[in-house]
């Protein structure tokens, strides 16, 4: 487990995790998830990543989000390799699941049954959607549920990455959850790095990010 002080805006950092980790994907389709859809911007990247061929799997509870997100892919003429999901991301693996059983095909190209650990990136961002509603926020417990399920899906040398945020009702405490929830990782499966804005006075952020290593 690594800790690093970074100037770099962590949304840029988690970008080129996500950009570094498709390089060692094993199958010439990538399949990404955003697990927190939010206005779309993870969502056009992970959707200009994946290229045409690929596949983006956009989760958000609220219609807003989902709105938002479609209409942006739109006007980047990126809406055709993005399914967006309508449903909390703690419901991430069942959800992943039960879009490659509509999608047969898939499921013979990627070579699995039951187990679906086939995604090259999952990207969390956590808080609230902005200029929305901020009592509307990503919970402790759901978090922890969702990242669990990321895990599942994950391919060897894939990576989660999760920014967390502290100014919002809540945020604190989910941060805290999350750092907990990586410590309890085996090191022997996954490698962890976690940026830190500590010189930041009020409202800091932190950037975990969770790599499957290549056994």
């Amino acid at each position: 487990m690594k800790f690093i002080t970074d100037f770099k805006k962590l949304d840029v950092l988690a970008h080129q995790a996500v950009t570094s980790a498709l390089s060692t994907y094993q199958y010439h389709l990538p399949i990404f998830i955003d697990a927190t859809a939010g206005n779309g911007y993870d969502t056009c990247f992970l959707a200009q990543l994946a290229g045409t061929q690929g596949i983006v799997l956009a989760f958000d509870i609220q219609q807003e989000a989902i709105t938002n997100t479609y209409q942006r892919l739109i006007s980047l003429h990126l809406e055709q390799q993005v399914t967006l999901i309508k449903s909390g991301h703690e419901r991430l693996y069942a959800e992943t699941l039960n879009f490659f059983q509509k999608n047969t095909h898939l499921v013979e190209f990627y070579h699995f049954n039951n187990q679906i650990d086939i995604c090259s990136g999952v990207m969390f961002n956590l808080g609230f959607l902005p200029k929305s509603d901020k009592k509307i926020v990503t919970q402790p417990t759901t978090t922890i549920m969702a990242l669990n399920n990321a895990l599942n899906v994950l391919a060897p040398g894939g990576i989660i990455t999760i920014h967390c945020y502290t100014g919002h009702l809540g945020g604190v405490e989910e941060s805290e959850a999350v750092l907990y929830w990586s410590e309890q990782l085996s090191l022997n499966k996954w490698d962890i790095t976690i940026y830190k804005q500590i010189f930041k006075q009020k409202n800091n952020e932190q950037l975990v990010l969770i790599k499957r290593k290549q056994l």
